[in-house]
């Protein structure tokens, strides 16, 4: 390692900024940093590069400025290995050093200023903005003269002393603590403490529902969650006039366990092809702008699922209830009305506010039975069953039509774990979407384009959903694979279209699901932004969400301004910078919605698995990194890992780019290939289940 490498960055630009833009010269610099004089040389060799760089300036007599230096505001996410990173909006981020985030957690929302390090943007003199996690949860540690708390988090750097109060405690004893302040380090090479105030006591808690609070406290939704909900409020119009539409037999289609129906579909043949109707909840009748209600959901920013519970972004009386649309009760709506020709298109159509009477809750299962040929599936109700039979034929419709545009079509399954009477997991149920899903998929996306659209042709902003191309270094990985199983390279840019054709040739290939995969890992990630800059997975100009306002509040925010437009005006609507706000905000708590939702897959996996260390299990390779390989085991469908060193092999390779391990004498492993495992433990606050394999001569 070079001597450059030593040399402390932050210290340089904090030094500088105290000049005032002066500057230093580099012997004052010298003198500033305290540079020993065998590194001089080399210390101003890295002066250089730092001008280079754009960091610095040269001015008069020699001096060294600071060039303008731009910040990046987003999201902390320290490694247990000691570094961290910031995450800003649009995809853009900084590498932190070690040591330059002392007083800061995890998650922590900050500000911090961009120098060009290595390998991209480094971040320095970071500022805290908003700390993320509220609460704590681990063991105590009877320490001297006080509690100490272990968090069981490597990402956790400093020491958190517990106020018990007058609780009666005992070492070892799990708790769950309020951050309450920081408490300055004792000496300059000692480290701050965090102080924490202690707030329950887990008393007969299974480990399950601890490390489902544990990860609720990680992301900071355990904090949003004990605030006291707003009781009910009526539905308001303003000057909006409402369309009564209960004649109409609308109905709602989901999975059979929903408990929150926020949109139903009528459809019926038109002269110039069919008319449907996408009717929506109308939560923004009830959410007004500025109110408890508002500031509830605001705080939340979306819903979020677990496998044994909904984390709403509203309260149950509005969610479950008042605005549900559920069957044989008149519900206020937002709807959006549309011929769609033979050709898919639509060439017709108006929004506004209405009341519908849904005729039936119908779940997936039962409307793709109807459509199967299994007329009895559906309640004897010839203008309902007609509908569904409409439903179906403008579906294929807008199906086609898609295709035709370029629609990238990358099929996946959903995992739902099955629970006992206390919560626990017992298995885990695959789900293929099915045609009765993509009835559901294509009739929001068309009603979602539409409104877009028409905010277009109004001039009015709303929150839009915005997907960018792949990321280069993503699809290169994904192409480097695809090509390793026999399928021709891309010419030119990638387009959905081109990535379609590729995909449909691989077949019934097993591979197929494991590069499905692996092309959505390649995938930007799509967001909210105050701009319409279009939906490349769609192939959409103009894409945002109308369809489930109960659950995220961009959706609530499209209501609003269709409302606008249809005369209620309590509030003016959010535009510019305060949208582009609202925009970073929304993505940030969906991000933060599916960190947990993952993390608590992971969660109850591991939870499955508990007790069956030992056992043997059939699996397939999903992924290789350097730390090791993942195998999704074959029954039950959860992944376990192996880590590189427990491989039980001397020479080995780790090819990450073509997802390939070789070894001495020829042999190699690769995605989708067989293997049998053992599984060795499970962590559950780590989420990890460790497995070897004797398998790999």
């Amino acid at each position: 390692m070079s001597q450059q490498q030593n040399f402390d960055q932050q210290q340089l630009v904090e030094i500088l900024r105290g000049t005032d833009g002066y500057g230093m010269t580099p012997a004052q610099l010298i003198h500033a940093m305290d540079i020993d004089p065998g590194q001089r040389r080399a210390f101003r060799s890295w002066l250089k590069t730092k001008q280079t760089h754009g960091l610095l300036s040269k001015g008069d007599a020699q001096r060294m400025r600071l060039r303008r230096t731009q910040t990046l505001r987003g999201r902390l996410k320290v490694s247990p290995r000691g570094f961290a990173f910031i995450d800003g909006a649009r995809g853009v981020s900084a590498f932190v050093a070690p040591g330059k985030f002392e007083n800061l957690l995890d998650g922590d929302e900050v500000q911090a200023d961009l120098v060009p390090g290595r390998r991209g943007f480094e971040g320095i003199n970071l500022e805290l903005i908003k700390r993320h996690r509220q609460f704590l949860i681990g063991k105590l540690i009877e320490g001297h003269k006080r509690w100490i708390l272990d968090p069981e988090d490597r990402r956790m750097e400093m020491p958190v002393s517990v106020d018990v109060g007058e609780t009666k405690v005992a070492a070892g004893d799990m708790v769950r603590a309020r951050i309450i302040g920081l408490e300055p380090p004792v000496s300059a090479d000692a480290s701050p403490t965090l102080l924490s105030k202690l707030d329950k006591v887990y008393k007969g808690a299974g480990p399950l529902s601890i490390e489902v609070e544990r990860l609720l406290a990680e992301q900071g939704i355990e904090w949003v969650t004990q605030e006291a909900e707003p009781g009910p409020v009526p539905c308001e119009d303003g000057e909006a006039k409402r369309i009564d539409l209960t004649h109409l037999p609308f109905s709602t289609i989901d999975p059979p366990d929903a408990r929150d129906h926020d949109d139903a579909l009528f459809a019926r043949w038109n002269p110039r092809g069919v008319e449907l109707f996408v009717a929506i909840a109308d939560v923004a009748g009830f959410v007004r702008p500025g109110r408890d209600l508002d500031r509830y959901a605001v705080a939340r920013g979306c819903s979020t699922y677990l496998p044994d519970r909904v984390l709403p972004m509203l309260p149950e009386w509005i969610s479950a209830d008042a605005a549900s649309l559920r069957a044989g009760v008149d519900r206020p709506v937002v709807f959006m009305r549309m011929v769609i020709d033979y050709q898919g298109v639509v060439v017709d159509g108006e929004w506004g506010l209405g009341t519908i009477n849904s005729r039936a809750d119908l779940s997936y299962d039962l409307v793709q039975d109807f459509i199967d040929g299994k007329h009895d599936a559906l309640p004897d109700d010839a203008e309902l069953r007609e509908s569904t039979t409409v439903l179906a034929e403008v579906a294929r419709l807008l199906m086609a039509a898609r295709s035709r545009r370029g629609q990238l079509e990358i099929h996946s399954s959903e995992q739902r774990f099955t629970l006992d009477e206390d919560g626990e997991p017992t298995g885990v149920v695959v789900r293929s979407q099915r045609f009765a899903e993509r009835v559901v998929e294509v009739c929001m996306i068309a009603a979602n384009e539409e409104v877009g659209r028409r905010l277009i042709e109004a001039k009015t902003q709303a929150p839009w959903r915005v997907h960018g191309p792949p990321k280069a270094t993503g699809l290169t990985n994904f192409m480097t694979i695809a090509i390793s199983l026999g399928l021709r390279k891309l010419e030119g840019a990638p387009t959905p279209a081109k990535l379609n054709k590729m995909m449909q040739k691989l077949g019934n290939n097993p591979l197929k699901p494991v590069l499905s995969q692996l092309l959505l890992r390649a995938m930007s990630k799509a967001e909210y932004g105050a701009e319409p800059e279009g939906h490349w997975g769609l192939s959409s100009e103009h894409y945002l969400h109308f369809t489930s306002p109960i659950r995220r509040y961009p959706d609530l925010l499209v209501h609003r301004a269709i409302r606008w437009h249809l005369g209620d005006r309590p509030a003016p609507l959010p535009v510019d910078d305060d949208l582009a706000q609202f925009c970073a905000d929304a993505s940030s708590s969906e991000n933060r919605s599916v960190a947990v939702e993952r993390a608590a897959h992971r969660l109850y996996a591991c939870r499955l698995l508990q007790g069956r260390e030992g056992e043997e299990f059939d699996g397939i390779v999903d992924g290789i990194a350097a730390k090791g390989i993942y195998v999704r085991l074959l029954d039950p469908p959860v992944s376990v890992m192996i880590a590189r060193e427990d491989l039980g092999l001397r020479s080995v390779e780790f090819d990450v780019a073509h997802q390939k391990l070789s070894w001495t004498g020829g042999s190699s492993l690769t995605l989708g290939d067989k293997l049998r495992v053992r599984l060795e433990s499970v962590n559950l606050a780590a989420r990890v289940a460790a497995a070897s394999t004797d398998h790999l001569r």
